[in-house]
């Protein structure tokens, strides 16, 4: 499954978020600004879904970002990056929340299979 997400100037962080979702139910997207360090000490300070998307990013006025399911999630946040945007992918495991960093080499259907295998009972 390949899906075209179109982004404009009026496109806000949130509604980025909610098309990810609906495509990924079991995932969730979040933005930081990128800083160019990898300080992993430091916590990135998460950017309000209200936010225009086109903001904070380096992006034209108007562009179609490709979602393929069978991605690696890595490939998905240096997508963003080259944006100057850094993006967060959480699984859902059950009740909480956890951050994809050790499993960056996984595809997003695979992610969000293996959210939808732990999630179901807590639902």
């Amino acid at each position: 499954m390949i899906t075209m997400m179109h982004v404009g100037k009026e496109t806000l962080i949130g509604d980025i978020q909610h098309e990810f979702n609906m495509l990924f139910p079991y995932l969730r997207i979040e933005f930081a600004k990128s800083d160019g360090k990898n300080a992993s000490d430091k916590k990135p300070e998460k950017l309000s879904p209200r936010l225009k998307f086109s903001a904070i990013a380096s992006i034209p006025k108007e562009m179609d970002l490709d979602l393929d399911e069978n991605q690696k999630v890595a490939h998905v946040k240096k997508v963003f990056g080259g944006m100057g945007i850094l993006a967060l992918i959480y699984r859902q495991s059950g009740k909480v929340w956890i951050e994809t960093s050790l499993t960056e080499d996984w595809s997003l259907k695979r992610q969000n299979d293996e959210g939808a295998l732990f999630s179901p009972l807590y639902e």
